[in-house]
């Protein structure tokens, strides 16, 4: 329905948009619906000036927008790490970009182990079972009676 004669003209009273305001707002993050409250105006008003103003649609000028401001957070971050050699950002890119980890998966996995082995000493305690192979000699002697059958 882009036909000529259901384009709507604006009002001749509609007052301009400062498109570099909005396009800053988009580049820091804020919403469209944000965009347009903050200059005052309805968001349907601001997406059909858009097309009209900019030949775009809203959607493609506030993601654009938006890819620019990611573009300069990871300028800004890159720089910290590398140039000013942050140790924070450096760890923290090296997680994002690189998907580097903590050390920690490893020593939690054996603490967690040897809890467990703790507690099943326990239990075999309370059963009066001998912790030091009697289970093992009790799977033989089953392996055996098996075989045997």
């Amino acid at each position: 329905m882009n036909c000529p004669e259901m384009i709507r003209t604006l009002p001749k009273n509609a007052r301009p948009i400062d498109w570099e305001k909005v396009g800053q707002m988009f580049i820091c993050g804020a919403s469209i619906i944000q965009a347009a409250a903050s200059i005052g105006v309805h968001r349907d008003t601001l997406y059909k000036r858009c097309e009209a103003d900019l030949g775009t649609t809203l959607a493609t000028f506030h993601e654009e927008k938006y890819q620019e401001g990611n573009t300069a957070l990871h300028a800004a971050q890159y720089t910290k790490a590398i140039k000013e050699k942050n140790p924070t950002m450096l760890i923290w890119l090296g997680k994002q970009r690189l998907q580097q980890k903590d050390g920690l998966g490893e020593s939690i996995n054996k603490d967690i182990e040897k809890k467990f082995d703790d507690k099943m000493d326990q239990v075999l305690a309370l059963l009066s079972v001998d912790t030091a192979g009697s289970d093992l000699n009790s799977e033989e002697s089953s392996i055996n009676n098996e075989t045997k059958s």
